[in-house]
């Protein structure tokens, strides 16, 4: 039998976000604000200012529910559905691979940063430096490359010789 298993809505209340799936999901949804659930979104429509989801469980990709989130291409995640719910506030929703990295951010851009889920399901911070030397991520702007250390003038170089450490 089919229940409502999580539903968000806007400030005023007119519209939103809601999943239904089987009753015994139920505790999967509950009590997080970002969150991964084993299984997959099948998209309903919308009805009554709601965008409407169904749930089927599984354990091959995660239903990542965040507040304002962006797949990142080529690092297995998915948008499926992202919606502006007044006052600062927003859904998103991805489908994640197991190992899968995300983009999040904070309030009005303030701070953003990568997370993944686990094969377990559990959700964990990337460091970014790890993304941008696998090339997952591209820098803002070109890095500067490093200077070369300057060589030793003459006058170290024949002491260093001397000392018997060069």
């Amino acid at each position: 039998m089919n229940k409502l298993l999580w539903r968000i809505s806007s400030t005023n209340g007119r519209w939103g976000v809601e999943i239904a799936g089987e009753a015994k999901c139920l505790p999967l949804f509950e009590g997080r604000s970002c969150m991964a659930v084993p299984g997959q979104l099948k998209a309903l429509g919308r009805r009554a200012g709601r965008q409407c989801f169904g749930f089927e469980a599984g354990a091959s990709c995660f239903v990542v529910l965040e507040e304002d989130a962006e797949a990142v291409q080529g690092a297995g995640s998915a948008l499926v559905h992202k919606e502006d719910l007044q006052s600062g506030d927003s859904v998103t929703l991805l489908h994640v691979a197991p190992g899968g990295v995300w983009k999040w951010t904070g309030y009005k851009g303030r701070s953003s940063g990568y997370r993944m889920v686990t094969p377990s399901g559990a959700i964990e911070d990337v460091p970014t430096s790890l993304l941008l030397a696998a090339g997952i991520v591209e820098p803002k702007e070109p890095p500067a490359p490093a200077p070369s250390p300057p060589a030793f003038s003459a006058s170290f170089a024949d002491a260093l010789r001397k000392a018997g450490l060069a």
